[in-house]
């Protein structure tokens, strides 16, 4: 059976890189063909290394992951080969002070992204390109570089530069398919008949079951980040599209007990935006203030408080952090990921701080 790789080389990158996302890894079932799909991949690689190579790859290709061959596809056996890579044998690659996991989250948090991207059909070979420098270095990088705090700091910051360009594809994408962002009162109100509840982050996924579902008498709920979805003219033309009844936002601005309005975007500024898909718009709307008032993005009055739930997170955090934006805040507790030796390096360098989950109105005080 012959393998194209150009053919499916592009979604697999991202997918299988994303695949262990703290909320996507439930389903243990398909590791095992995403394995096999991985392999095959290297596989191809290393036939195309071989013909343009005019001596042997054995030396050169010798370290774990492009030699690794699985003895069996079953998913108890895969677990324990897993632990062998895991967060704690990391400690004695990078060492206990680096550990590498900034890094290693921030690309799988891009990954995430660029799936999305990919699925609106953006791409871009450079993003490609990059993340495989990233993953080389993690693989096979020298011990001095892996243990070198300074490395691996650049490391993470070219992360967040390829997401930045990542949410820009995503961005683009979604303005292509969907139009541009606008203010929409959406009614929370709960309507009596049959329903589908949408969670999750895929807009065009929504799109295709508001489409197969309008004449069916089926009411479509939107739920957590698909609440933006409602700012979108060719998503809120359907009449079947509802919002989660009862949901409590703070992003929103209520205006009765049953509907608020939505429509944060780049060309539209609610209050604040604290949905991860929100970020690049309000990157964009920050460095178009600091460049009409002749300044930057530190000298205005705005403050950043960033929440850690998962590793899309550390890659808007990654994105920040390339651009010079400084004092942020992060919460609800710090990274168990960033060591003492780490969170002192982003505290001297980007005065990065932990927000106060005892005393949350003088966090509020000091960010006015």
């Amino acid at each position: 059976m012959s393998f194209d790789l150009n053919a499916s080389n592009s979604l697999y990158k991202y997918r299988n890189t994303r695949s262990t996302l703290t909320n996507v890894n439930f389903d243990q079932d398909r590791f095992p063909e995403y394995i096999k799909t991985a392999t095959k991949h290297r596989d191809a690689i290393k036939k195309l290394m071989e013909k343009k190579s005019s001596q042997p790859l054995d030396e050169k290709l010798k370290h774990v992951p492009a030699s690794w061959v699985p003895e069996s596809y079953d998913v108890k056996y895969l677990e324990d080969e897993g632990l062998k890579v895991g967060v704690l044998e990391n400690q004695s690659i990078y060492g206990p002070d680096v550990n590498g996991y900034m890094t290693i989250y921030g690309i799988k948090g891009l990954s995430a992204y660029a799936c999305h991207a990919n699925a609106l059909g953006e791409e871009d070979p450079e993003v490609s390109t990059s993340l495989y420098e990233v993953l080389d270095f993690l693989t096979s990088g020298t011990e001095e570089e892996r243990h070198d705090l300074t490395t691996n700091l650049k490391l993470a910051l070219k992360v967040g530069e390829i997401n930045l360009r990542v949410m820009e594809l995503l961005d683009k994408g979604h303005r292509k398919q969907l139009g541009i962002q606008s203010p929409s009162t959406v009614n929370r109100a709960p309507v009596p008949g049959k329903c589908i509840l949408v969670s999750g982050h895929d807009l065009m996924d929504l799109y295709a079951i508001l489409k197969h579902t309008e004449k069916e008498g089926i009411n479509v709920y939107t739920h957590g980040e698909m609440l933006p979805a409602h700012s979108y003219h060719i998503l809120r033309e359907f009449k079947h599209a509802k919002s989660l009844p009862g949901f409590d936002d703070k992003t929103v601005q209520k205006f009765d007990k049953n509907t608020f309005t939505v429509g944060f975007g780049r060309e539209v500024i609610l209050d604040n935006a604290d949905k991860c898909n929100d970020s690049y718009g309000a990157i964009m709307v920050a460095q178009a203030l600091a460049s009409a008032l002749n300044t930057d993005i530190n000298s205005l009055p705005l403050s950043l408080s960033l929440s850690w739930f998962e590793q899309k997170a550390v890659a808007v955090l990654l994105s920040l952090l390339s651009l010079g934006i400084k004092n942020i805040r992060l919460g609800p507790v710090m990274p168990a990921f960033l060591t003492p030796t780490v969170r002192q390096a982003l505290k001297d360098q980007y005065g990065i701080m932990p927000v106060d989950i005892r005393h949350p109105l003088k966090d509020i005080e000091d960010m006015m």
